[in-house]
């Protein structure tokens, strides 16, 4: 089985009295009053344990190299957000270089 080149991104939600868990990538973040600061999930068997036990994803559905590959693409695609953000941050800096310097005009 191939991978789809279509899956770009890892999300997860889930309400828990009055709060809300989500897991973005390899993102724990909980929402709602008194909210912990979000937890990066560093290893496959804190990112097993989120899916199966905070999201109640039946883990034994997945194919033998499932979990990982899973992890694995969640991993791939942190990357890239990361290095968009970075880009973007490096563009916007850009353009205010130029504004501080008076040059209004098209990028």
């Amino acid at each position: 089985m191939t991978d789809s080149t279509y899956v770009t991104s890892l999300i997860a939600a889930r309400p828990v009295d009055g709060r809300i868990f989500m897991l973005a990538l390899r993102t724990l973040r909980e929402l709602g009053a008194g909210s912990a600061a979000p937890e990066p999930i560093r290893d496959i068997e804190r990112f097993a344990d989120v899916l199966a036990n905070r999201f109640l994803v039946p883990l034994d559905d997945l194919t033998p190299d499932g979990g990982a590959r899973l992890w694995r693409r969640a991993g791939e695609a942190a990357r890239s957000v990361a290095g968009a953000e970075r880009l973007s941050g490096a563009y916007r800096r850009r353009i205010e270089k130029r504004i501080r310097a008076g040059n209004t005009g098209p990028t």
